[in-house]
């Protein structure tokens, strides 16, 4: 992406101006942009160029999870190979791309970030890249512990955003749109969109409770595996989060390195979760357990994350 002056007055405006126990919430660690405001940070990686992130051993087998009902998307090499490119006559617009890393670092603001969601094209990399880092920045919020807006600076070629906490940044090249609309980007000279998951429809149910897949990233930077659900609950339930596995496509299991998420849940309410898996890629299974009141039933779920 080459850098006008225009471009560059427009960037450099727009910048100036943006810019445990059960029962109890976990604690969350590191960064996450890139699956958040830090860039490639699992539990803190910020959307966009440059982000800095805010980002097991083997677990015993859980019970036997319920099976799974719906399906994921994941945006295969192939499926982002094939999605169209802009015409050659196609530019992508400064100001657009500009709009877009900053609402990406808004890590403090999940509404105001997703206010970018806007600026893409649907189901493209770009609208799943930045609703992922969304979903893991409302999550912290509604634990009491929201990230810090990560920073966006110009470059030559697109823009580096830093996350603050984690010291992290990512470099943000190569935009590319369709008739006006963001469609995807390269962090740290990869297409973040092979390694991204737009749940639709991937669910399980056990005792009344209720977990809903909403997206995966397996960070370019710290090559760590995000995954953000949501969970309902028909009765007072425990959710033994911190005791979630992951097993990978290979078979290989490993227990949850970060998460945040209420544990315990009254009846007939609900809480986002982000869980952190290091070195784990996308296409397993995530079990999680957990008990109703005084442990009358024992919950059980399990969906592929995929």
């Amino acid at each position: 992406m080459s850098k006008p002056t225009t471009m560059m007055a427009t960037v450099l405006l727009l910048v100036a101006t943006a810019c445990g126990p059960v029962g109890t919430p976990a604690t969350p660690t590191g960064a996450g942009n890139e699956g958040l405001p830090a860039p490639e940070d699992p539990m803190r990686q910020g959307p966009g160029p440059t982000a800095l992130p805010t980002e097991a051993p083997s677990a015993e087998p859980g019970p036997e999870p319920n099976a799974p009902t719906g399906t994921a998307r994941t945006q295969s090499r192939v499926e982002v190979e094939d999605e169209e490119r802009p015409d050659p006559g196609e530019s992508v617009d400064a100001t657009e791309a500009t709009e877009y890393m900053m609402a990406l670092s808004r890590s403090a603001d999940p509404e105001g970030m997703r206010d970018g969601l806007t600026l893409t094209e649907e189901d493209s990399t770009a609208h799943t890249y930045l609703r992922h880092h969304a979903q893991v920045a409302a999550a912290r919020a509604e634990t009491g512990g929201p990230l810090d807006n990560a920073s966006v600076e110009p470059t030559d070629d697109g823009f580096r955003m830093c996350v603050s906490e984690s010291r992290v940044c990512a470099s943000y090249t190569d935009f590319t749109a369709k008739d006006g609309l963001l469609t995807g980007f390269l962090v740290d000279g990869q297409d973040p969109g092979e390694r991204l998951v737009a749940a639709e429809g991937v669910s399980a149910s056990s005792e009344g409770v209720d977990a809903h897949l909403l997206t995966a990233y397996q960070s370019i930077t710290h090559d760590t595996l995000v995954v953000t659900a949501e969970f309902t609950t028909v009765d007072d339930v425990d959710l033994d989060l911190p005791g979630a596995t992951y097993t990978a496509p290979e078979g290989t299991r490993q227990r949850v390195d970060e998460v945040v998420g209420s544990y315990r849940l009254t009846a007939n309410t609900a809480t986002q979760a982000v869980m952190s898996f290091p070195g784990a890629s996308i296409g397993g299974k995530l079990a999680i357990g957990g008990c109703l009141a005084e442990c009358s039933s024992q919950v059980r779920l399990e969906f592929p994350v995929d």
